[in-house]
């Protein structure tokens, strides 16, 4: 994180936009298959977590429903909180707080909708689609940002440009 700091500090939108991309592919690199571990493992996770006594195993099943669909958000999460934290370090803080607050309607909405076909799963399912669009929204917003930064730059002779 001290690196996009930087580079954002010094306008170095180029090599922040490369180290972006690099860093995001690691991340899912790393989360996606952890994800689908997850996912595969999720009965015996929350059978190992919680079925002693009062948890049967049909309760098993319907909670490891939910964990699966709770474990796609995981790589959108990290992926997307990178991205905020780089937008906010260019000082785009109206842009995160209007996609915040967009996001907190979006998901009360989706979670309503998706809970009455899906019940609890629907809320798990609401959350990820949530934050696969706000990741989408907020590297699009970095991405499309920094080339603009870089390009008006390039015009001014390398002045830098807020």
């Amino acid at each position: 994180f001290p690196f996009f700091a930087d580079s954002a500090a010094r306008k170095e939108w180029q090599g922040l936009k490369q180290q972006l991309m690099r860093v995001t592919v690691a991340i899912l690199l790393l989360a996606v298959p952890m994800t689908l571990v997850l996912c595969w493992l999720a009965p015996f996770v929350v059978k190992v977590l919680f079925e002693r006594g009062e948890f049967r195993a049909s309760d098993t099943e319907a909670v490891s429903h939910v964990l699966r669909f709770a474990a796609l958000q995981v790589p959108f999460y990290i992926a997307g909180s990178l991205a905020s934290r780089i937008a906010v370090s260019m000082q785009a803080t109206r842009f995160i707080l209007m996609l915040s607050i967009g996001t907190v309607i979006v998901n009360c909405l989706m979670d309503a909708v998706l809970m009455q076909f899906m019940g609890v799963a629907g809320i798990a399912l609401s959350t990820v689609l949530v934050h696969v669009t706000s990741a989408v929204a907020v590297f699009t917003f970095v991405l499309r940002r920094t080339s603009t930064l870089h390009i008006n730059q390039q015009i001014r002779g390398g002045e830098s440009v807020a």
